[in-house]
């Protein structure tokens, strides 16, 4: 098992990996990632985005970041934004088209601990070695309350935050929580608490951490207030 990942959340009683007793969880997030936004006074300031995936990212910190950083589980507002990119396809998914929540959330009847209304949506289940859908269901998706994208977006944030505080697996759920002060190593595991396709946890985690590195998201979230 690679030490870096929760053991399999979906095993009913099944153990985590050694790596992450309740004092040792690693901390990989050192110096080297920078937390602020700071320019020099050589640097050209960078134009305001009027479209497209940095104006998505952009409305993600400024109006669902403050909800995750002022929810008292203190999860990692970075990893709030990742997680809506990768998911959404930076807004760009019919999921979202249709909901206005940019995690594609099922919620089944038994998932109580999430606080939604829900639209049945048909969705993809499995693919063929193309990439061809070849099964479908119809599902509940949560639908992000609100008459706006501000407020939509505020309400997604909530909705996120619950899903994984509320998360019913109590192993799992404890140390994602341990883990929300290191935002590299909390948004890796997402997938632990059903983020990403099933069945590619590895393959999951890793594209969430590469979408917070490649648009720099500690660093633009740490100036939310």
């Amino acid at each position: 098992m690679n030490s870096d990942y929760l053991a399999n959340p979906w095993e009913e009683g099944g153990t985590l990996a050694s790596d992450w007793g309740a004092d040792n969880a690693k901390v990989l997030f050192t110096s080297s990632v920078s937390c602020t936004q700071g320019k020099s006074s050589s640097q050209k300031a960078q134009p305001i985005p009027t479209s497209g995936p940095d104006l998505f990212i952009d409305e993600l910190i400024k109006y669902a970041g403050p909800v995750v950083k002022a929810n008292r589980s203190r999860l990692p507002p970075a990893a709030m934004v990742a997680c809506a990119i990768v998911e959404s396809g930076y807004g760009t998914s019919s999921i979202y088209q249709k909901t206005g929540c940019p995690f594609n959330l099922q919620r089944p009847s038994g998932y109580t601990w999430v606080h939604c209304t829900t639209i049945p949506i048909r969705t993809c289940v499995k693919t063929d070695q193309t990439g061809k859908c070849i099964d479908w269901k119809v599902a509940p998706f949560c639908v992000a309350a609100g008459n706006n994208k501000p407020e939509k977006l505020a309400d997604s944030a909530r909705i996120w935050c619950e899903w994984i505080c509320g998360w019913p697996q109590k192993k799992v759920r404890e140390t994602m929580l341990k883990l929300r002060d290191n935002p590299i190593l909390f948004t890796k595991n997402l997938p632990s608490v059903g983020f990403g396709e099933a069945n590619k946890r590895k393959q999951n985690g890793d594209k969430f951490v590469a979408v917070l590195h490649e648009h720099n998201l500690v660093s633009r979230c740490s100036s939310i207030p």
